[in-house]
């Protein structure tokens, strides 16, 4: 293939895109309520663990909802209920490349559901181990359109 031809480039129109704002702390409930005030169009999303988190946890998920003034997606695994099943199934907690119920419980729920043309909004703020952690997201996932507006 040449370099420049149709399949060596990702020049898809997945129209405008959606703005995800990944939601689950209290860094990220702030942000999430900057961008919304400046692009009330912006999509609260969240990454449901079920019962593996303390109910408290879907308590604030319900008041940022209240706060917000929209609805807050709720992505969960298509395959396990809990971390545990997680473990179960994989039969370890936690390796080099992280825990799987990580993979399983995050990260496969928000491939499923962003597309090519999505910009995703972070808590990260500015501080030196959260900047470095968005630099690693950038560097992992050169792909995809990321801000960290904290």
């Amino acid at each position: 293939m040449k370099r420049g031809s149709p399949q060596m480039t990702l020049d898809l129109d997945w129209g405008k895109g959606r703005d995800l704002l990944w939601v689950d702390g209290v860094n990220s409930a702030v942000m999430a309520e900057l961008v919304l005030r400046d692009n009330p169009e912006a999509i609260p999303v969240h990454c449901d663990m079920g019962k593996s988190v303390h109910k408290d946890s879907h308590r604030f998920i319900n008041d940022l909802e209240q706060w917000y003034g929209k609805e807050i997606i709720r992505l969960r695994s298509a395959k396990f209920e809990t971390i545990d099943d997680v473990f179960e199934a994989r039969q370890y907690l936690s390796g080099m490349n992280g825990a799987p119920c990580t993979s399983e419980m995050k990260f496969a729920p928000r491939m499923d559901f962003q597309l090519p043309s999505d910009t995703h909004f972070w808590g990260y703020t500015a501080d030196k181990r959260d900047a470095a952690r968005f630099d690693r997201m950038i560097t992992d996932y050169p792909l995809l359109k990321q801000r960290a507006p904290l």
